[in-house]
């Protein structure tokens, strides 16, 4: 008796991409099995991060390309089954280990080249308008407890910027405060390059410190110095940015911003024109500045 494999559906994406990685296959016979490499699985699994959430077939089959095992995938009424006696499968190692339901997103990392997937931290507020932005850096031997120090310490965050970007950390009344941050401070920040002649201004929305993570979710706010109930930032008060440390996969600290809902405000140079600057190195853009700060917060030294 012949018995139906469990048919696993993944995003179009990933059926894309898994069929990209199998078209060898048709190379006119010269290879007696088609192959799916590394960079192969890495493609499968940014494709599967397009969504932001790791689905139950898309579990299935990473755990299918980790053992070797047959899978049987769908989606949009196609249907495709990957048999590990016709194909060469990657070696465990190079096959990520995601769990169903997990909250994922693709991310520069670091070299304006390249890009890997990273898990989303709980603490980030869902995508629901604009753009979202998705930064992180680690450090192997990177030490929790110093990054810990350098994430709450606000009114340094500057060491951490090109072009001379300045962080300064406000009470819930718009005075200068020193010290940890709390829920309903401020933030002001002054960010070149923005085209935008005064201060945009954040306020804490929360805040997780524990051993195992450290966050910090801000949203665009009014001047607590003013007399204006108006949002004074570059982005509106959709938007959020959420600042995160935690131990890395394998030792070591990463630290990650996740911007969401990232809704220009109609002014300056990054208002104008969505993300120009953003991806050229050095040149003071939003990412620019998070890459730097991301790294500031992991280093030792």
């Amino acid at each position: 008796m012949n018995i139906k494999p469990t048919v696993h559906q993944v995003s179009p994406a990933t059926f894309n991409a898994v069929n990209h990685a199998t078209d060898d296959v048709t190379m006119g016979g010269l290879l007696s099995k088609p192959n799916i490499s590394a960079s192969e699985v890495k493609d499968i699994e940014k494709a599967m991060a397009q969504d932001g959430t790791i689905d139950q077939g898309e579990e299935q089959l990473l755990t299918a390309l980790r053992t070797g095992s047959q899978v049987t995938i769908s989606s949009g009424g196609q249907t495709t089954t990957l048999n590990p006696s016709e194909i060469n499968f990657p070696t465990p190692a190079s096959v990520p280990n995601r769990r169903a339901g997990e909250r994922v997103a693709v991310y520069d990392n670091g070299t304006y080249r390249s890009a890997q997937v990273m898990r989303v931290p709980n603490a980030v507020p869902a995508q629901t308008t604009g753009r979202q932005t998705d930064i992180a850096n680690s450090n192997s031997s990177g030490d929790f407890a110093t990054a810990r120090t350098r994430m709450l310490d606000v009114n340094n965050w500057g060491e951490s910027t090109v072009r001379g970007a300045n962080f300064s950390l406000m009470g819930a009344d718009g005075k200068p405060k020193t010290g940890t941050p709390a829920v309903g401070d401020y933030v002001r920040i002054n960010l070149p390059m923005i085209g935008h002649a005064d201060d945009d201004w954040v306020q804490i929305q929360s805040i997780t410190d524990n051993p195992n993570e450290v966050s910090i979710t801000v949203r665009p706010s009014k001047d607590p110095t003013s007399t204006s109930n108006a949002t004074d930032h570059f982005f509106t008060d959709a938007a959020t940015n959420t600042f995160t440390i935690a131990p890395a996969e394998g030792g070591g600290v990463v630290a990650k911003v996740n911007g969401r809902n990232e809704v220009n405000a109609g002014y300056g140079v990054v208002a104008g024109n969505g993300q120009l600057f953003d991806a050229v190195p050095g040149m003071g853009g939003q990412k620019d500045q998070w890459h730097h700060w991301t790294n500031y917060i992991v280093q030792n030294d």
